[in-house]
């Protein structure tokens, strides 16, 4: 058990972790994606593209 609150990971440090590690590993597939099949896109790119689409 900490000492005190300052030594433990509190919920909010522990989520943005985990989002940035699985962001990461997102974009780590997609790129991976993109290089095996490259007659087509990952589908994170894919879906940034429709969406820069749609806001012009």
């Amino acid at each position: 058990m900490p000492e005190s609150e300052d030594e433990a990971m509190d919920f909010w440090d522990v989520l943005w972790t985990v989002t940035g590690a699985g962001l990461i590993l997102l974009m780590l597939v997609d790129v991976f994606y993109t290089l095996l099949y490259p007659h087509g896109s990952g589908p994170v790119c894919r879906t940034i593209m429709r969406g820069c689409w749609h806001l012009s």
